[in-house]
């Protein structure tokens, strides 16, 4: 198949999952939320036969109630106006201990072979030299016996003021947590008081903050518009 038709497929596979979120809505009403996103989350349909893969970052709200699914290192913010801010889980080697537990687990033979290494910040294959730093994502097949496949589902409650960010990895700008922490606060702040993703995407792209990845910046103001 050319790559052109397979991108069409890709692109026709995402458009039912979209269809499949859209209608959360009144699921959630009669089935357990829970259920219910981890369903359309785990979907790889046009995912599972491409060599690359993908973070994924969904944010469901509905009045004053938000759901998140969380799969990957894509980080989501979530700014209440009593100035609580909630960071959502960032499934790599670094930031997530538990993920490695679970690799190191279920890739036993895998580890005493030789065939996979954990290390410092990287899962690494070294036969073939590759290096993986998210614990879980969609597609990747050639790591489907490594990576997870569940997100983690967060609820919140909400009200009017609050803000969602959902980013890239590339606001993940340090390793040590209270720095990124400050960083994430300051992100938060200037959308709650304002920013428009084009503003917050020149702060996080400011030299001092050491950025080279490609950003991407979503936000969301509960009780305002857009």
């Amino acid at each position: 198949m050319a790559q052109a038709d397979k991108l069409v497929d890709l692109a026709d596979d995402l458009a039912e999952i979209g269809f499949a979120v859209s209608g959360l809505a009144s699921r959630l009403e009669t089935e357990g939320r829970e259920e219910v996103i981890a369903q359309v989350v785990v979907v790889e349909r046009g995912l599972a036969d491409e060599p690359a893969g993908s973070t994924l970052s969904m944010v469901f709200l509905r009045g004053d109630k938000l759901y998140l699914a969380v799969l990957g290192d894509s980080p989501v913010l979530v700014y209440a106006a009593d100035d609580t801010l909630y960071t959502s889980p960032e499934h790599n080697v670094a930031r997530h201990p538990g993920d490695v537990a679970a690799i190191s687990a279920r890739c036993v033979e895998q580890l005493l072979c030789g065939a996979l290494r954990v290390d410092k910040d990287f899962l690494t294959l070294p036969r073939s030299g590759a290096q993986l730093q998210s614990t879980r994502a969609l597609g990747d097949p050639d790591y489907a016996s490594i990576l997870g496949r569940e997100p983690d589902i967060l609820e919140y409650v909400l009200p009017d003021g609050g803000v969602v960010i959902v980013a890239s990895d590339a606001i993940s700008i340090s390793q040590d947590a209270e720095k990124r922490q400050t960083f994430y606060r300051a992100m938060a702040e200037r959308a709650a008081d304002g920013s428009d993703t084009e503003a917050l995407g020149r702060f996080v792209l400011e030299p001092a903050h050491h950025v080279s990845d490609n950003l991407t910046v979503l936000v969301a103001r509960v009780g305002k518009s857009p």
